[in-house]
């Protein structure tokens, strides 16, 4: 039933039968609206955030409703099914009538009102088809109890299918009880209008069939009502600069003129949950240095530096930041730049001073406080956008955690996780800030069975240094400038390390692990639990595509270290599942002598911190008795010592044991203006390529004459003059290789076979059935495979 009793019903439909026929002209006096809401009538019709009541259809419909609700009930008929179906269809009359009659007269009435969970939306929204289903999954959130993720989730039924095969029941799934308006994180791209490329839309891309345009937020369960404010408040300032701010055009080649245009690409928006402040980063296109007049009228427009402009400014923004994406073409469509100078705030300025009561406010950094503990986040920093649940994760961990070291619910079986007086030694890999290792080195610092807690948490950005060595601060009062104790009890340090680098050094404490790091560092001195929050590819350094072959070294050297237990959080179920086949044994190439003892999955809990979409995050302990060792270590080298001579470490192309597999296939068409062979191989904008490269985690690049493709030393690049080839190439998996050299030539084939009946339908001459395209497998002499861009001094 729409309604949730018949009282709530019957009042709501006397609502509207009572200003339904007077007020068809006017607006109903705020008491009656007030009902309609409390009755929730008008919100299950899809009504906007101010109800107006002044369709004539409504009010015909509302007769008949009350008719069809009082009648049966007064004849004795109260559960009638015809009455059900009878209020259904007047529903529906309803909901039309709203739409074809109560269209908002101005733009500043037609306010966008998200789907409260419980109403049914006006309409499926065009951001669904990434993967988002707020605006399709109707009045009632599919999932209630764990029984209903097992088999209505589509990640939860692989994982509940994955631990039967293993002989474990399914995993339990935490959801909140509250589950929309949770993300207080977002980035929201800006693009052009439909008809008008200077008016600037800020939104979600629609879907792959649109290319990459984009449609603004709207009806999006997901989002917190300040962040949605915040969008319309920038949206409203770009309106007054239309033409003078650009948006970016997402559509453009990461290589063409116009992708150099400087213009607004995304905006960023974090809410302070004590506060009610956003800190606001707006993303340019362009170079730091270069004068951005028009990105200086943007940040005037949001904080103006007037009194009366900044006081009202500062009721709404924590702080704004520009970060300077420059137009790269090898950054492609990445989002961020990965120089540590592309970050800048410009309001508040430095010598601005925000007084509250006296007290001096430092906005640089969003402040939160997660389970009970204060921590800074900078604009660069990684933070979960759904913090009810990652506390609740939190609380679990610390739960975990304790019982692995203290022997509680037999979890940990055999010799102690720590000897008596010894320290537990905590390692965090992909650590960003420090959140997750410094809650759990507090909550063990704190217990009497241990004696004192060293602590390193490592991450590959280094804009979180300082945010760390501040939350470290807060944490533990009492730590030096080295980050110890001076009464020894407790230690905490951050490293600038990749999580690959990290787990070479854990495994190999000599330094016999090839990494260009020191041996000297700390990670090298072992651990005891190793903490891992990596991103949706798992421990896999190399590979960006969810579930491909990754990641094997990386548990091989976990197995061979020193560490007892792994707390595992994890955000793809795909990349999960195969690490922790690897850790346990479970998967055929890891069962080697050279693996180390392998671990055993005593825990798995799920976690819906992201409703609406099709992911969860899982939070999986792994514990043994026994350790890897020196012996180990040696044996690892020496299994993956074939595959390192093989192919040559760099720090770009990846790890050493993934041999990159490439191919070129020569067209064998030369590109004209009549045929236009580029454009049919590369798709509408590019769809042919994305298709493949998503399928098979390829890289996909067309190049030679005609292809438009530019190379060469910087300021000189020009289009090679070679035959027009497709180059692809796969890093680590050679069935994933396999299947894009089989799409790609199925697609040349396809495109050689159009060509051929054009040449037939002009008068041209054919060439014969016999010659296709050429596949040419291997590295192309001169290729740049898997080799960093030289510097301009290495070109001079």
């Amino acid at each position: 039933e729409p309604f949730h009793s018949n009282a709530h019903w019957r009042h709501g439909a006397m609502a509207f039968l009572v200003v339904g026929w007077p007020s068809a002209l006017r607006p109903a006096p705020p008491l009656v609206a007030e009902g309609c809401r409390q009755g929730r009538a008008w919100e299950q019709c899809g009504g906007a955030a101010t109800p107006r009541f002044g369709s004539l259809g409504l009010g015909v419909a509302a007769s008949a409703a009350l008719l069809l609700a009082l009648y049966p009930a007064a004849r004795g008929h109260r559960r009638s099914g015809w009455r059900r179906r009878g209020l259904r269809a007047v529903l529906r009359a309803a909901r039309a009538a709203v739409a074809a009659t109560d269209r908002p007269a101005s733009a500043s009435a037609a306010a966008p009102r998200g789907p409260r969970v419980g109403a049914t939306p006006r309409g499926k929204a065009r951001c669904a088809e990434w993967g988002c289903t707020c605006g399709g999954t109707g009045k009632v959130y599919p999932y209630a109890a764990s029984e209903d993720y097992h088999r209505l989730h589509p990640a939860v039924a692989e994982l509940a299918v994955w631990r039967r095969a293993a002989g474990e029941p399914p995993p339990e799934v935490h959801r909140e009880k509250l589950v929309a308006r949770y993300r207080t994180r977002g980035k929201f791209a800006v693009g052009p209008a439909r008809g008008n490329p200077s008016r600037s839309v800020l939104g979600l891309f629609a879907s792959k069939r649109l290319q990459w345009k984009v449609v603004p937020l709207s009806n999006c369960a997901t989002v917190h009502p300040a962040l949605v404010e915040g969008v319309a408040a920038v949206e409203e300032v770009l309106r007054t600069l239309e033409g003078v701010v650009l948006p970016f055009d997402h559509d453009t080649m990461a290589d063409s003129e116009a992708a150099r245009i400087p213009s607004l690409r995304w905006i960023e928006l974090t809410l302070e949950r004590s506060t009610g402040l956003l800190a606001l980063v707006l993303i340019w296109n362009g170079e730091r240095a270069t004068p951005a007049p028009a990105l200086d009228k943007l940040i005037e427009g949001l904080w103006p530096k007037t009194e009366a402009g900044a006081l009202h400014a500062e009721r709404r923004w924590h702080s704004i930041w520009v970060h300077w994406r420059e137009p790269d073409p090898s950054l492609e469509r990445a989002i961020h730049s990965k120089r540590p100078d592309a970050w800048l705030q410009v309001r508040p300025a430095a010598s601005d001073k925000l007084l509250t009561g006296g007290v001096t406010l430092d906005r640089s950094l969003v402040n939160e406080t997660l389970d009970g503990l204060p921590f800074s986040f900078g604009p660069a920093s990684f933070m979960q956008v759904n913090l009810a649940v990652f506390e609740c994760m939190l609380r679990d961990m610390k739960s975990a955690l304790r019982r692995v070291v203290v022997h509680e619910d037999g979890v940990s079986q055999g010799r102690s996780l720590i000897a008596p007086g010894e320290k537990l030694r905590l390692l965090e890999l992909y650590g960003g800030v420090g959140v997750i290792g410094l809650s759990l080195a507090h909550a063990a610092s704190g217990w009497d069975e241990v004696s004192g807690v060293t602590f390193l948490s490592t991450d590959l950005n280094p804009n979180c240094a300082g945010p760390f060595a501040l939350n470290a601060g807060g944490i533990f009062p009492q730590l030096g400038d080295g980050g110890t104790d001076p009464e020894g009890r407790c230690q905490a340090q951050f490293s600038v390390l990749s999580g690959s680098d990290a787990l070479v050094q854990l495994a190999n404490p000599e330094g016999g692990g090839g990494s260009s790091s020191s041996s000297s560092s700390p990670a090298s001195a072992g651990a005891d639990v190793l903490i891992i929050d990596p991103p949706r590819r798992g421990l896999a350094d190399a590979s960006q595509k969810v579930g491909l072959i990754g990641g094997q070294r990386q548990a091989a050297e976990i197995r061979a270290s020193s560490v007892r237990a792994v707390i595992y959080m994890s955000c793809g179920h795909d990349s999960f599942m195969i690490d922790a086949d690897r850790l346990t044994g479970a998967a055929p190439e890891a069962q080697g002598a050279a693996w180390g003892p392998p671990f055993r999955l005593v825990s798995l809990k799920g976690y819906d911190m992201f409703p609406f979409t099709p992911h969860i995050e899982l939070l999986g302990v792994f514990l043994r008795d026994d350790v890897g060792g020196p012996h180990h270590a040696s044996a690892l080298l020496e299994a993956f010592a074939e595959r390192d001579r093989v192919v040559s470490r760099s720090p770009v192309a990846g790890p050493a044991w993934e041999e990159n597999f490439v191919c070129q296939f020569y067209v064998g068409i030369e590109q004209d203006a009549t045929f236009k062979v580029v454009g049919r191989l590369l798709g509408s904008s590019g769809k042919n390529m994305r298709d493949i490269a998503d399928k098979c985690g390829a890289r996909l690049r067309l190049r030679g004459l005609g292809s438009g493709f530019k190379e060469g030393l910087r300021g000189q690049e020009t289009e090679s003059r070679e035959p027009l080839m497709l180059c692809i190439s796969v890093r680590g998996d050679r069935s994933s290789y396999d299947k894009a050299v089989s799409l790609a030539g199925e697609l040349l084939e396809k495109v050689h076979l159009e060509y051929r009946a054009f040449c037939k339908r002009t008068g041209r001459p054919a060439p014969p059935a016999s010659e296709g395209p050429r596949l040419v497998e291997g590295k192309r002499p001169g290729a740049r495979i898997g080799k960093p861009r030289p510097s301009e001094a290495e070109e001079k």
